[in-house]
């Protein structure tokens, strides 16, 4: 059950049958009713801010759906979880001033399961992540084909670079990925990634969409593009 792997990783485990069927119920996918709803929590013990979709019926949240905010406290006594959170309908970020291949992968809120392809001007190729069939960018594609021939050769620092001349240069810098901080996405897969701390390259799980820069395969990648440069700032001999 995807929510009770998304809570496993929290950290956090289930004790209450009754609870955890509860849970189940709610993300019944055969329900017409249901609907995607948004939060951001901050897990105290982890002291990290995770992005969380939760799926209520809508008879639960008939303001919610009539674009209401709504301030709520949340406990699921199971796991031992209760917090405060600001529930509002969730709004798709607008790409319309963003270049297609540098549009971030978005999966979008229908729960279908396509397999899609977008590129990470990160890493300069295509990557796979899931489509859920409704919302989403131009930054998706069918084949890993399709997105190559499109977007092959788009460097996120270029491009920005050049957005930003086309405004004001003097006003914004683009900005260097290994000062960024890990970031692992609102999708649910668990891929292994390295990303730099400001020290040292480490690994850290990657959702499979959305993201940043400081991302890298391989920690042979991370410290190629990290290591020296804030080795030669501190005069420190690189990481080997």
């Amino acid at each position: 059950m995807p929510t009770e792997r998304l809570l496993r990783d929290l950290g956090a485990t289930y004790g209450n049958p009754a609870v955890r069927q509860e849970i189940q119920n709610i993300y019944n996918r055969n329900e017409r009713t249901q609907r995607r709803i948004y939060f951001r929590l901050l897990f105290r013990r982890h002291l990290k801010v995770r992005d969380i979709f939760f799926i209520f019926k809508t008879f639960a949240t008939a303001e919610i759906m009539t674009n209401r905010i709504v301030q709520a406290v949340v406990v699921i006594s199971a796991i031992g979880i209760v917090f405060s959170a600001t529930i509002q309908p969730y709004v798709p970020p607008s790409y319309e001033n963003i270049p297609q291949c540098l549009q971030p992968a978005e999966s979008g809120l229908c729960l279908a399961y396509f397999l899609s392809y977008y590129y990470n001007p990160s890493t300069r190729t295509c990557e796979t992540f899931v489509y859920g069939g409704c919302q989403g960018n131009a930054n998706r594609f069918n084949t890993f084909e399709q997105c190559m021939a499109t977007c092959n050769g788009t460097s996120a620092t270029t491009i920005h670079f050049e957005l930003i001349t086309e405004s004001n240069p003097s006003e914004k810098e683009v900005q260097d990925p290994c000062t960024l901080p890990v970031e692992s996405g609102q999708c649910r897969a668990a891929i292994p990634r390295f990303y730099f701390n400001g020290e040292k390259c480490e690994n850290f799980i990657y959702g499979g969409c959305d993201g940043n820069a400081n991302n890298f395969r391989t920690i042979e990648d991370c410290e190629k593009t990290c290591a020296p440069s804030f080795s030669e700032q501190s005069g420190e001999q690189p990481i080997q």
